[in-house]
């Protein structure tokens, strides 16, 4: 993504991080146009991650301007993993082969075809195993995640989007989704799930093939289970760079006193 910024644009950007309460802003969406996250100058290249259990590296190779290779590694107590997902494309299509290597002996590897639509987003994605995956959008931005094996057909997961494409609710946070005014300049994918990248198809979505990210940083979001044990509420708090790209997100409850996990991102200047 490329972008040129304008300094006083810059400084406003910062000065509104920096008068509100744990880095989030806390103006109105249509107020704050203040960086386009269409025209960045920088791309995410890993993600280190922390959650309560262990620790991960997220690592993203390119190829020119698509993504090539994703390397997922993450460790905890007396276990680890290594995901490595490489990426073939052809004119309408991309092929994934992912080798999957765990400390418990259960290594594999699984190979998926998938057809893009007219934008270069994934619509349809079949597996060596039989399992068909698919993917509807509105406009540029994924609404739903089907998965169709064996006959059966499961929703895994729904998104809804507003006109602004800022996500309103999904299948983990139901009861809705509270946005900052900080622009989405990295493309995060934050509030898709209460885990760091949590999703199955998540390298799917930061090599950018799963449509966009939305606009802005969400700020807290909500999901209510059959007790108050079970409830999810968290909050994100961000570090950002100086040029209000996102060095560090902190997960937390709602009332600060714990953190769920974190994620920290390296980017690199492709203009």
């Amino acid at each position: 993504m490329i972008f040129s910024m304008k300094t006083n644009r810059f400084f406003t950007a910062i000065l509104s991080v920096a008068l509100c309460v744990n880095f989030v802003s806390c103006g109105d969406d249509e107020d704050n146009n203040i960086i386009d996250p269409e025209n960045a100058v920088k791309r995410l290249i890993s993600i280190s991650y922390k959650d309560q259990s262990g620790t991960g590296l997220f690592n993203i190779e390119y190829s020119g301007e698509q993504v090539s290779k994703i390397t997922d590694t993450y460790k905890s107590s007396g276990y680890s993993k290594t995901w490595v997902s490489n990426y073939t494309y052809t004119t309408n299509g991309v092929t994934e082969k992912v080798d999957i290597q765990n400390s418990d002996g259960e290594d594999f590897s699984k190979v998926t075809n998938y057809t893009l639509n007219d934008k270069g987003y994934v619509e349809k994605g079949e597996m060596d195993d039989g399992g068909i995956w698919s993917y509807t959008y509105s406009g540029d931005y994924m609404t739903s995640a089907i998965l169709m094996f064996n006959g059966r057909k499961d929703v895994e997961d729904k998104y809804n989007f507003n006109d602004k494409g800022l996500m309103v609710s999904n299948d983990s946070f139901d009861k809705g989704i509270e946005y900052t005014d900080i622009p989405n300049q990295g493309g995060l994918f934050l509030a898709y799930t209460d885990d760091a990248l949590g999703l199955d198809y998540c390298n799917l979505q930061y090599a950018s093939l799963l449509g966009k990210a939305p606009k802005y940083l969400p700020k807290e979001c909500i999901e209510y289970g059959t007790s108050d044990d079970d409830n999810v509420e968290l909050t994100f708090h961000y570090e950002l760079d100086e040029d209000g790209y996102v060095k560090k997100v902190e997960v937390k409850n709602l009332d600060g006193s714990e953190t769920w996990w974190t994620e920290t991102y390296t980017y690199e200047r492709v203009k």
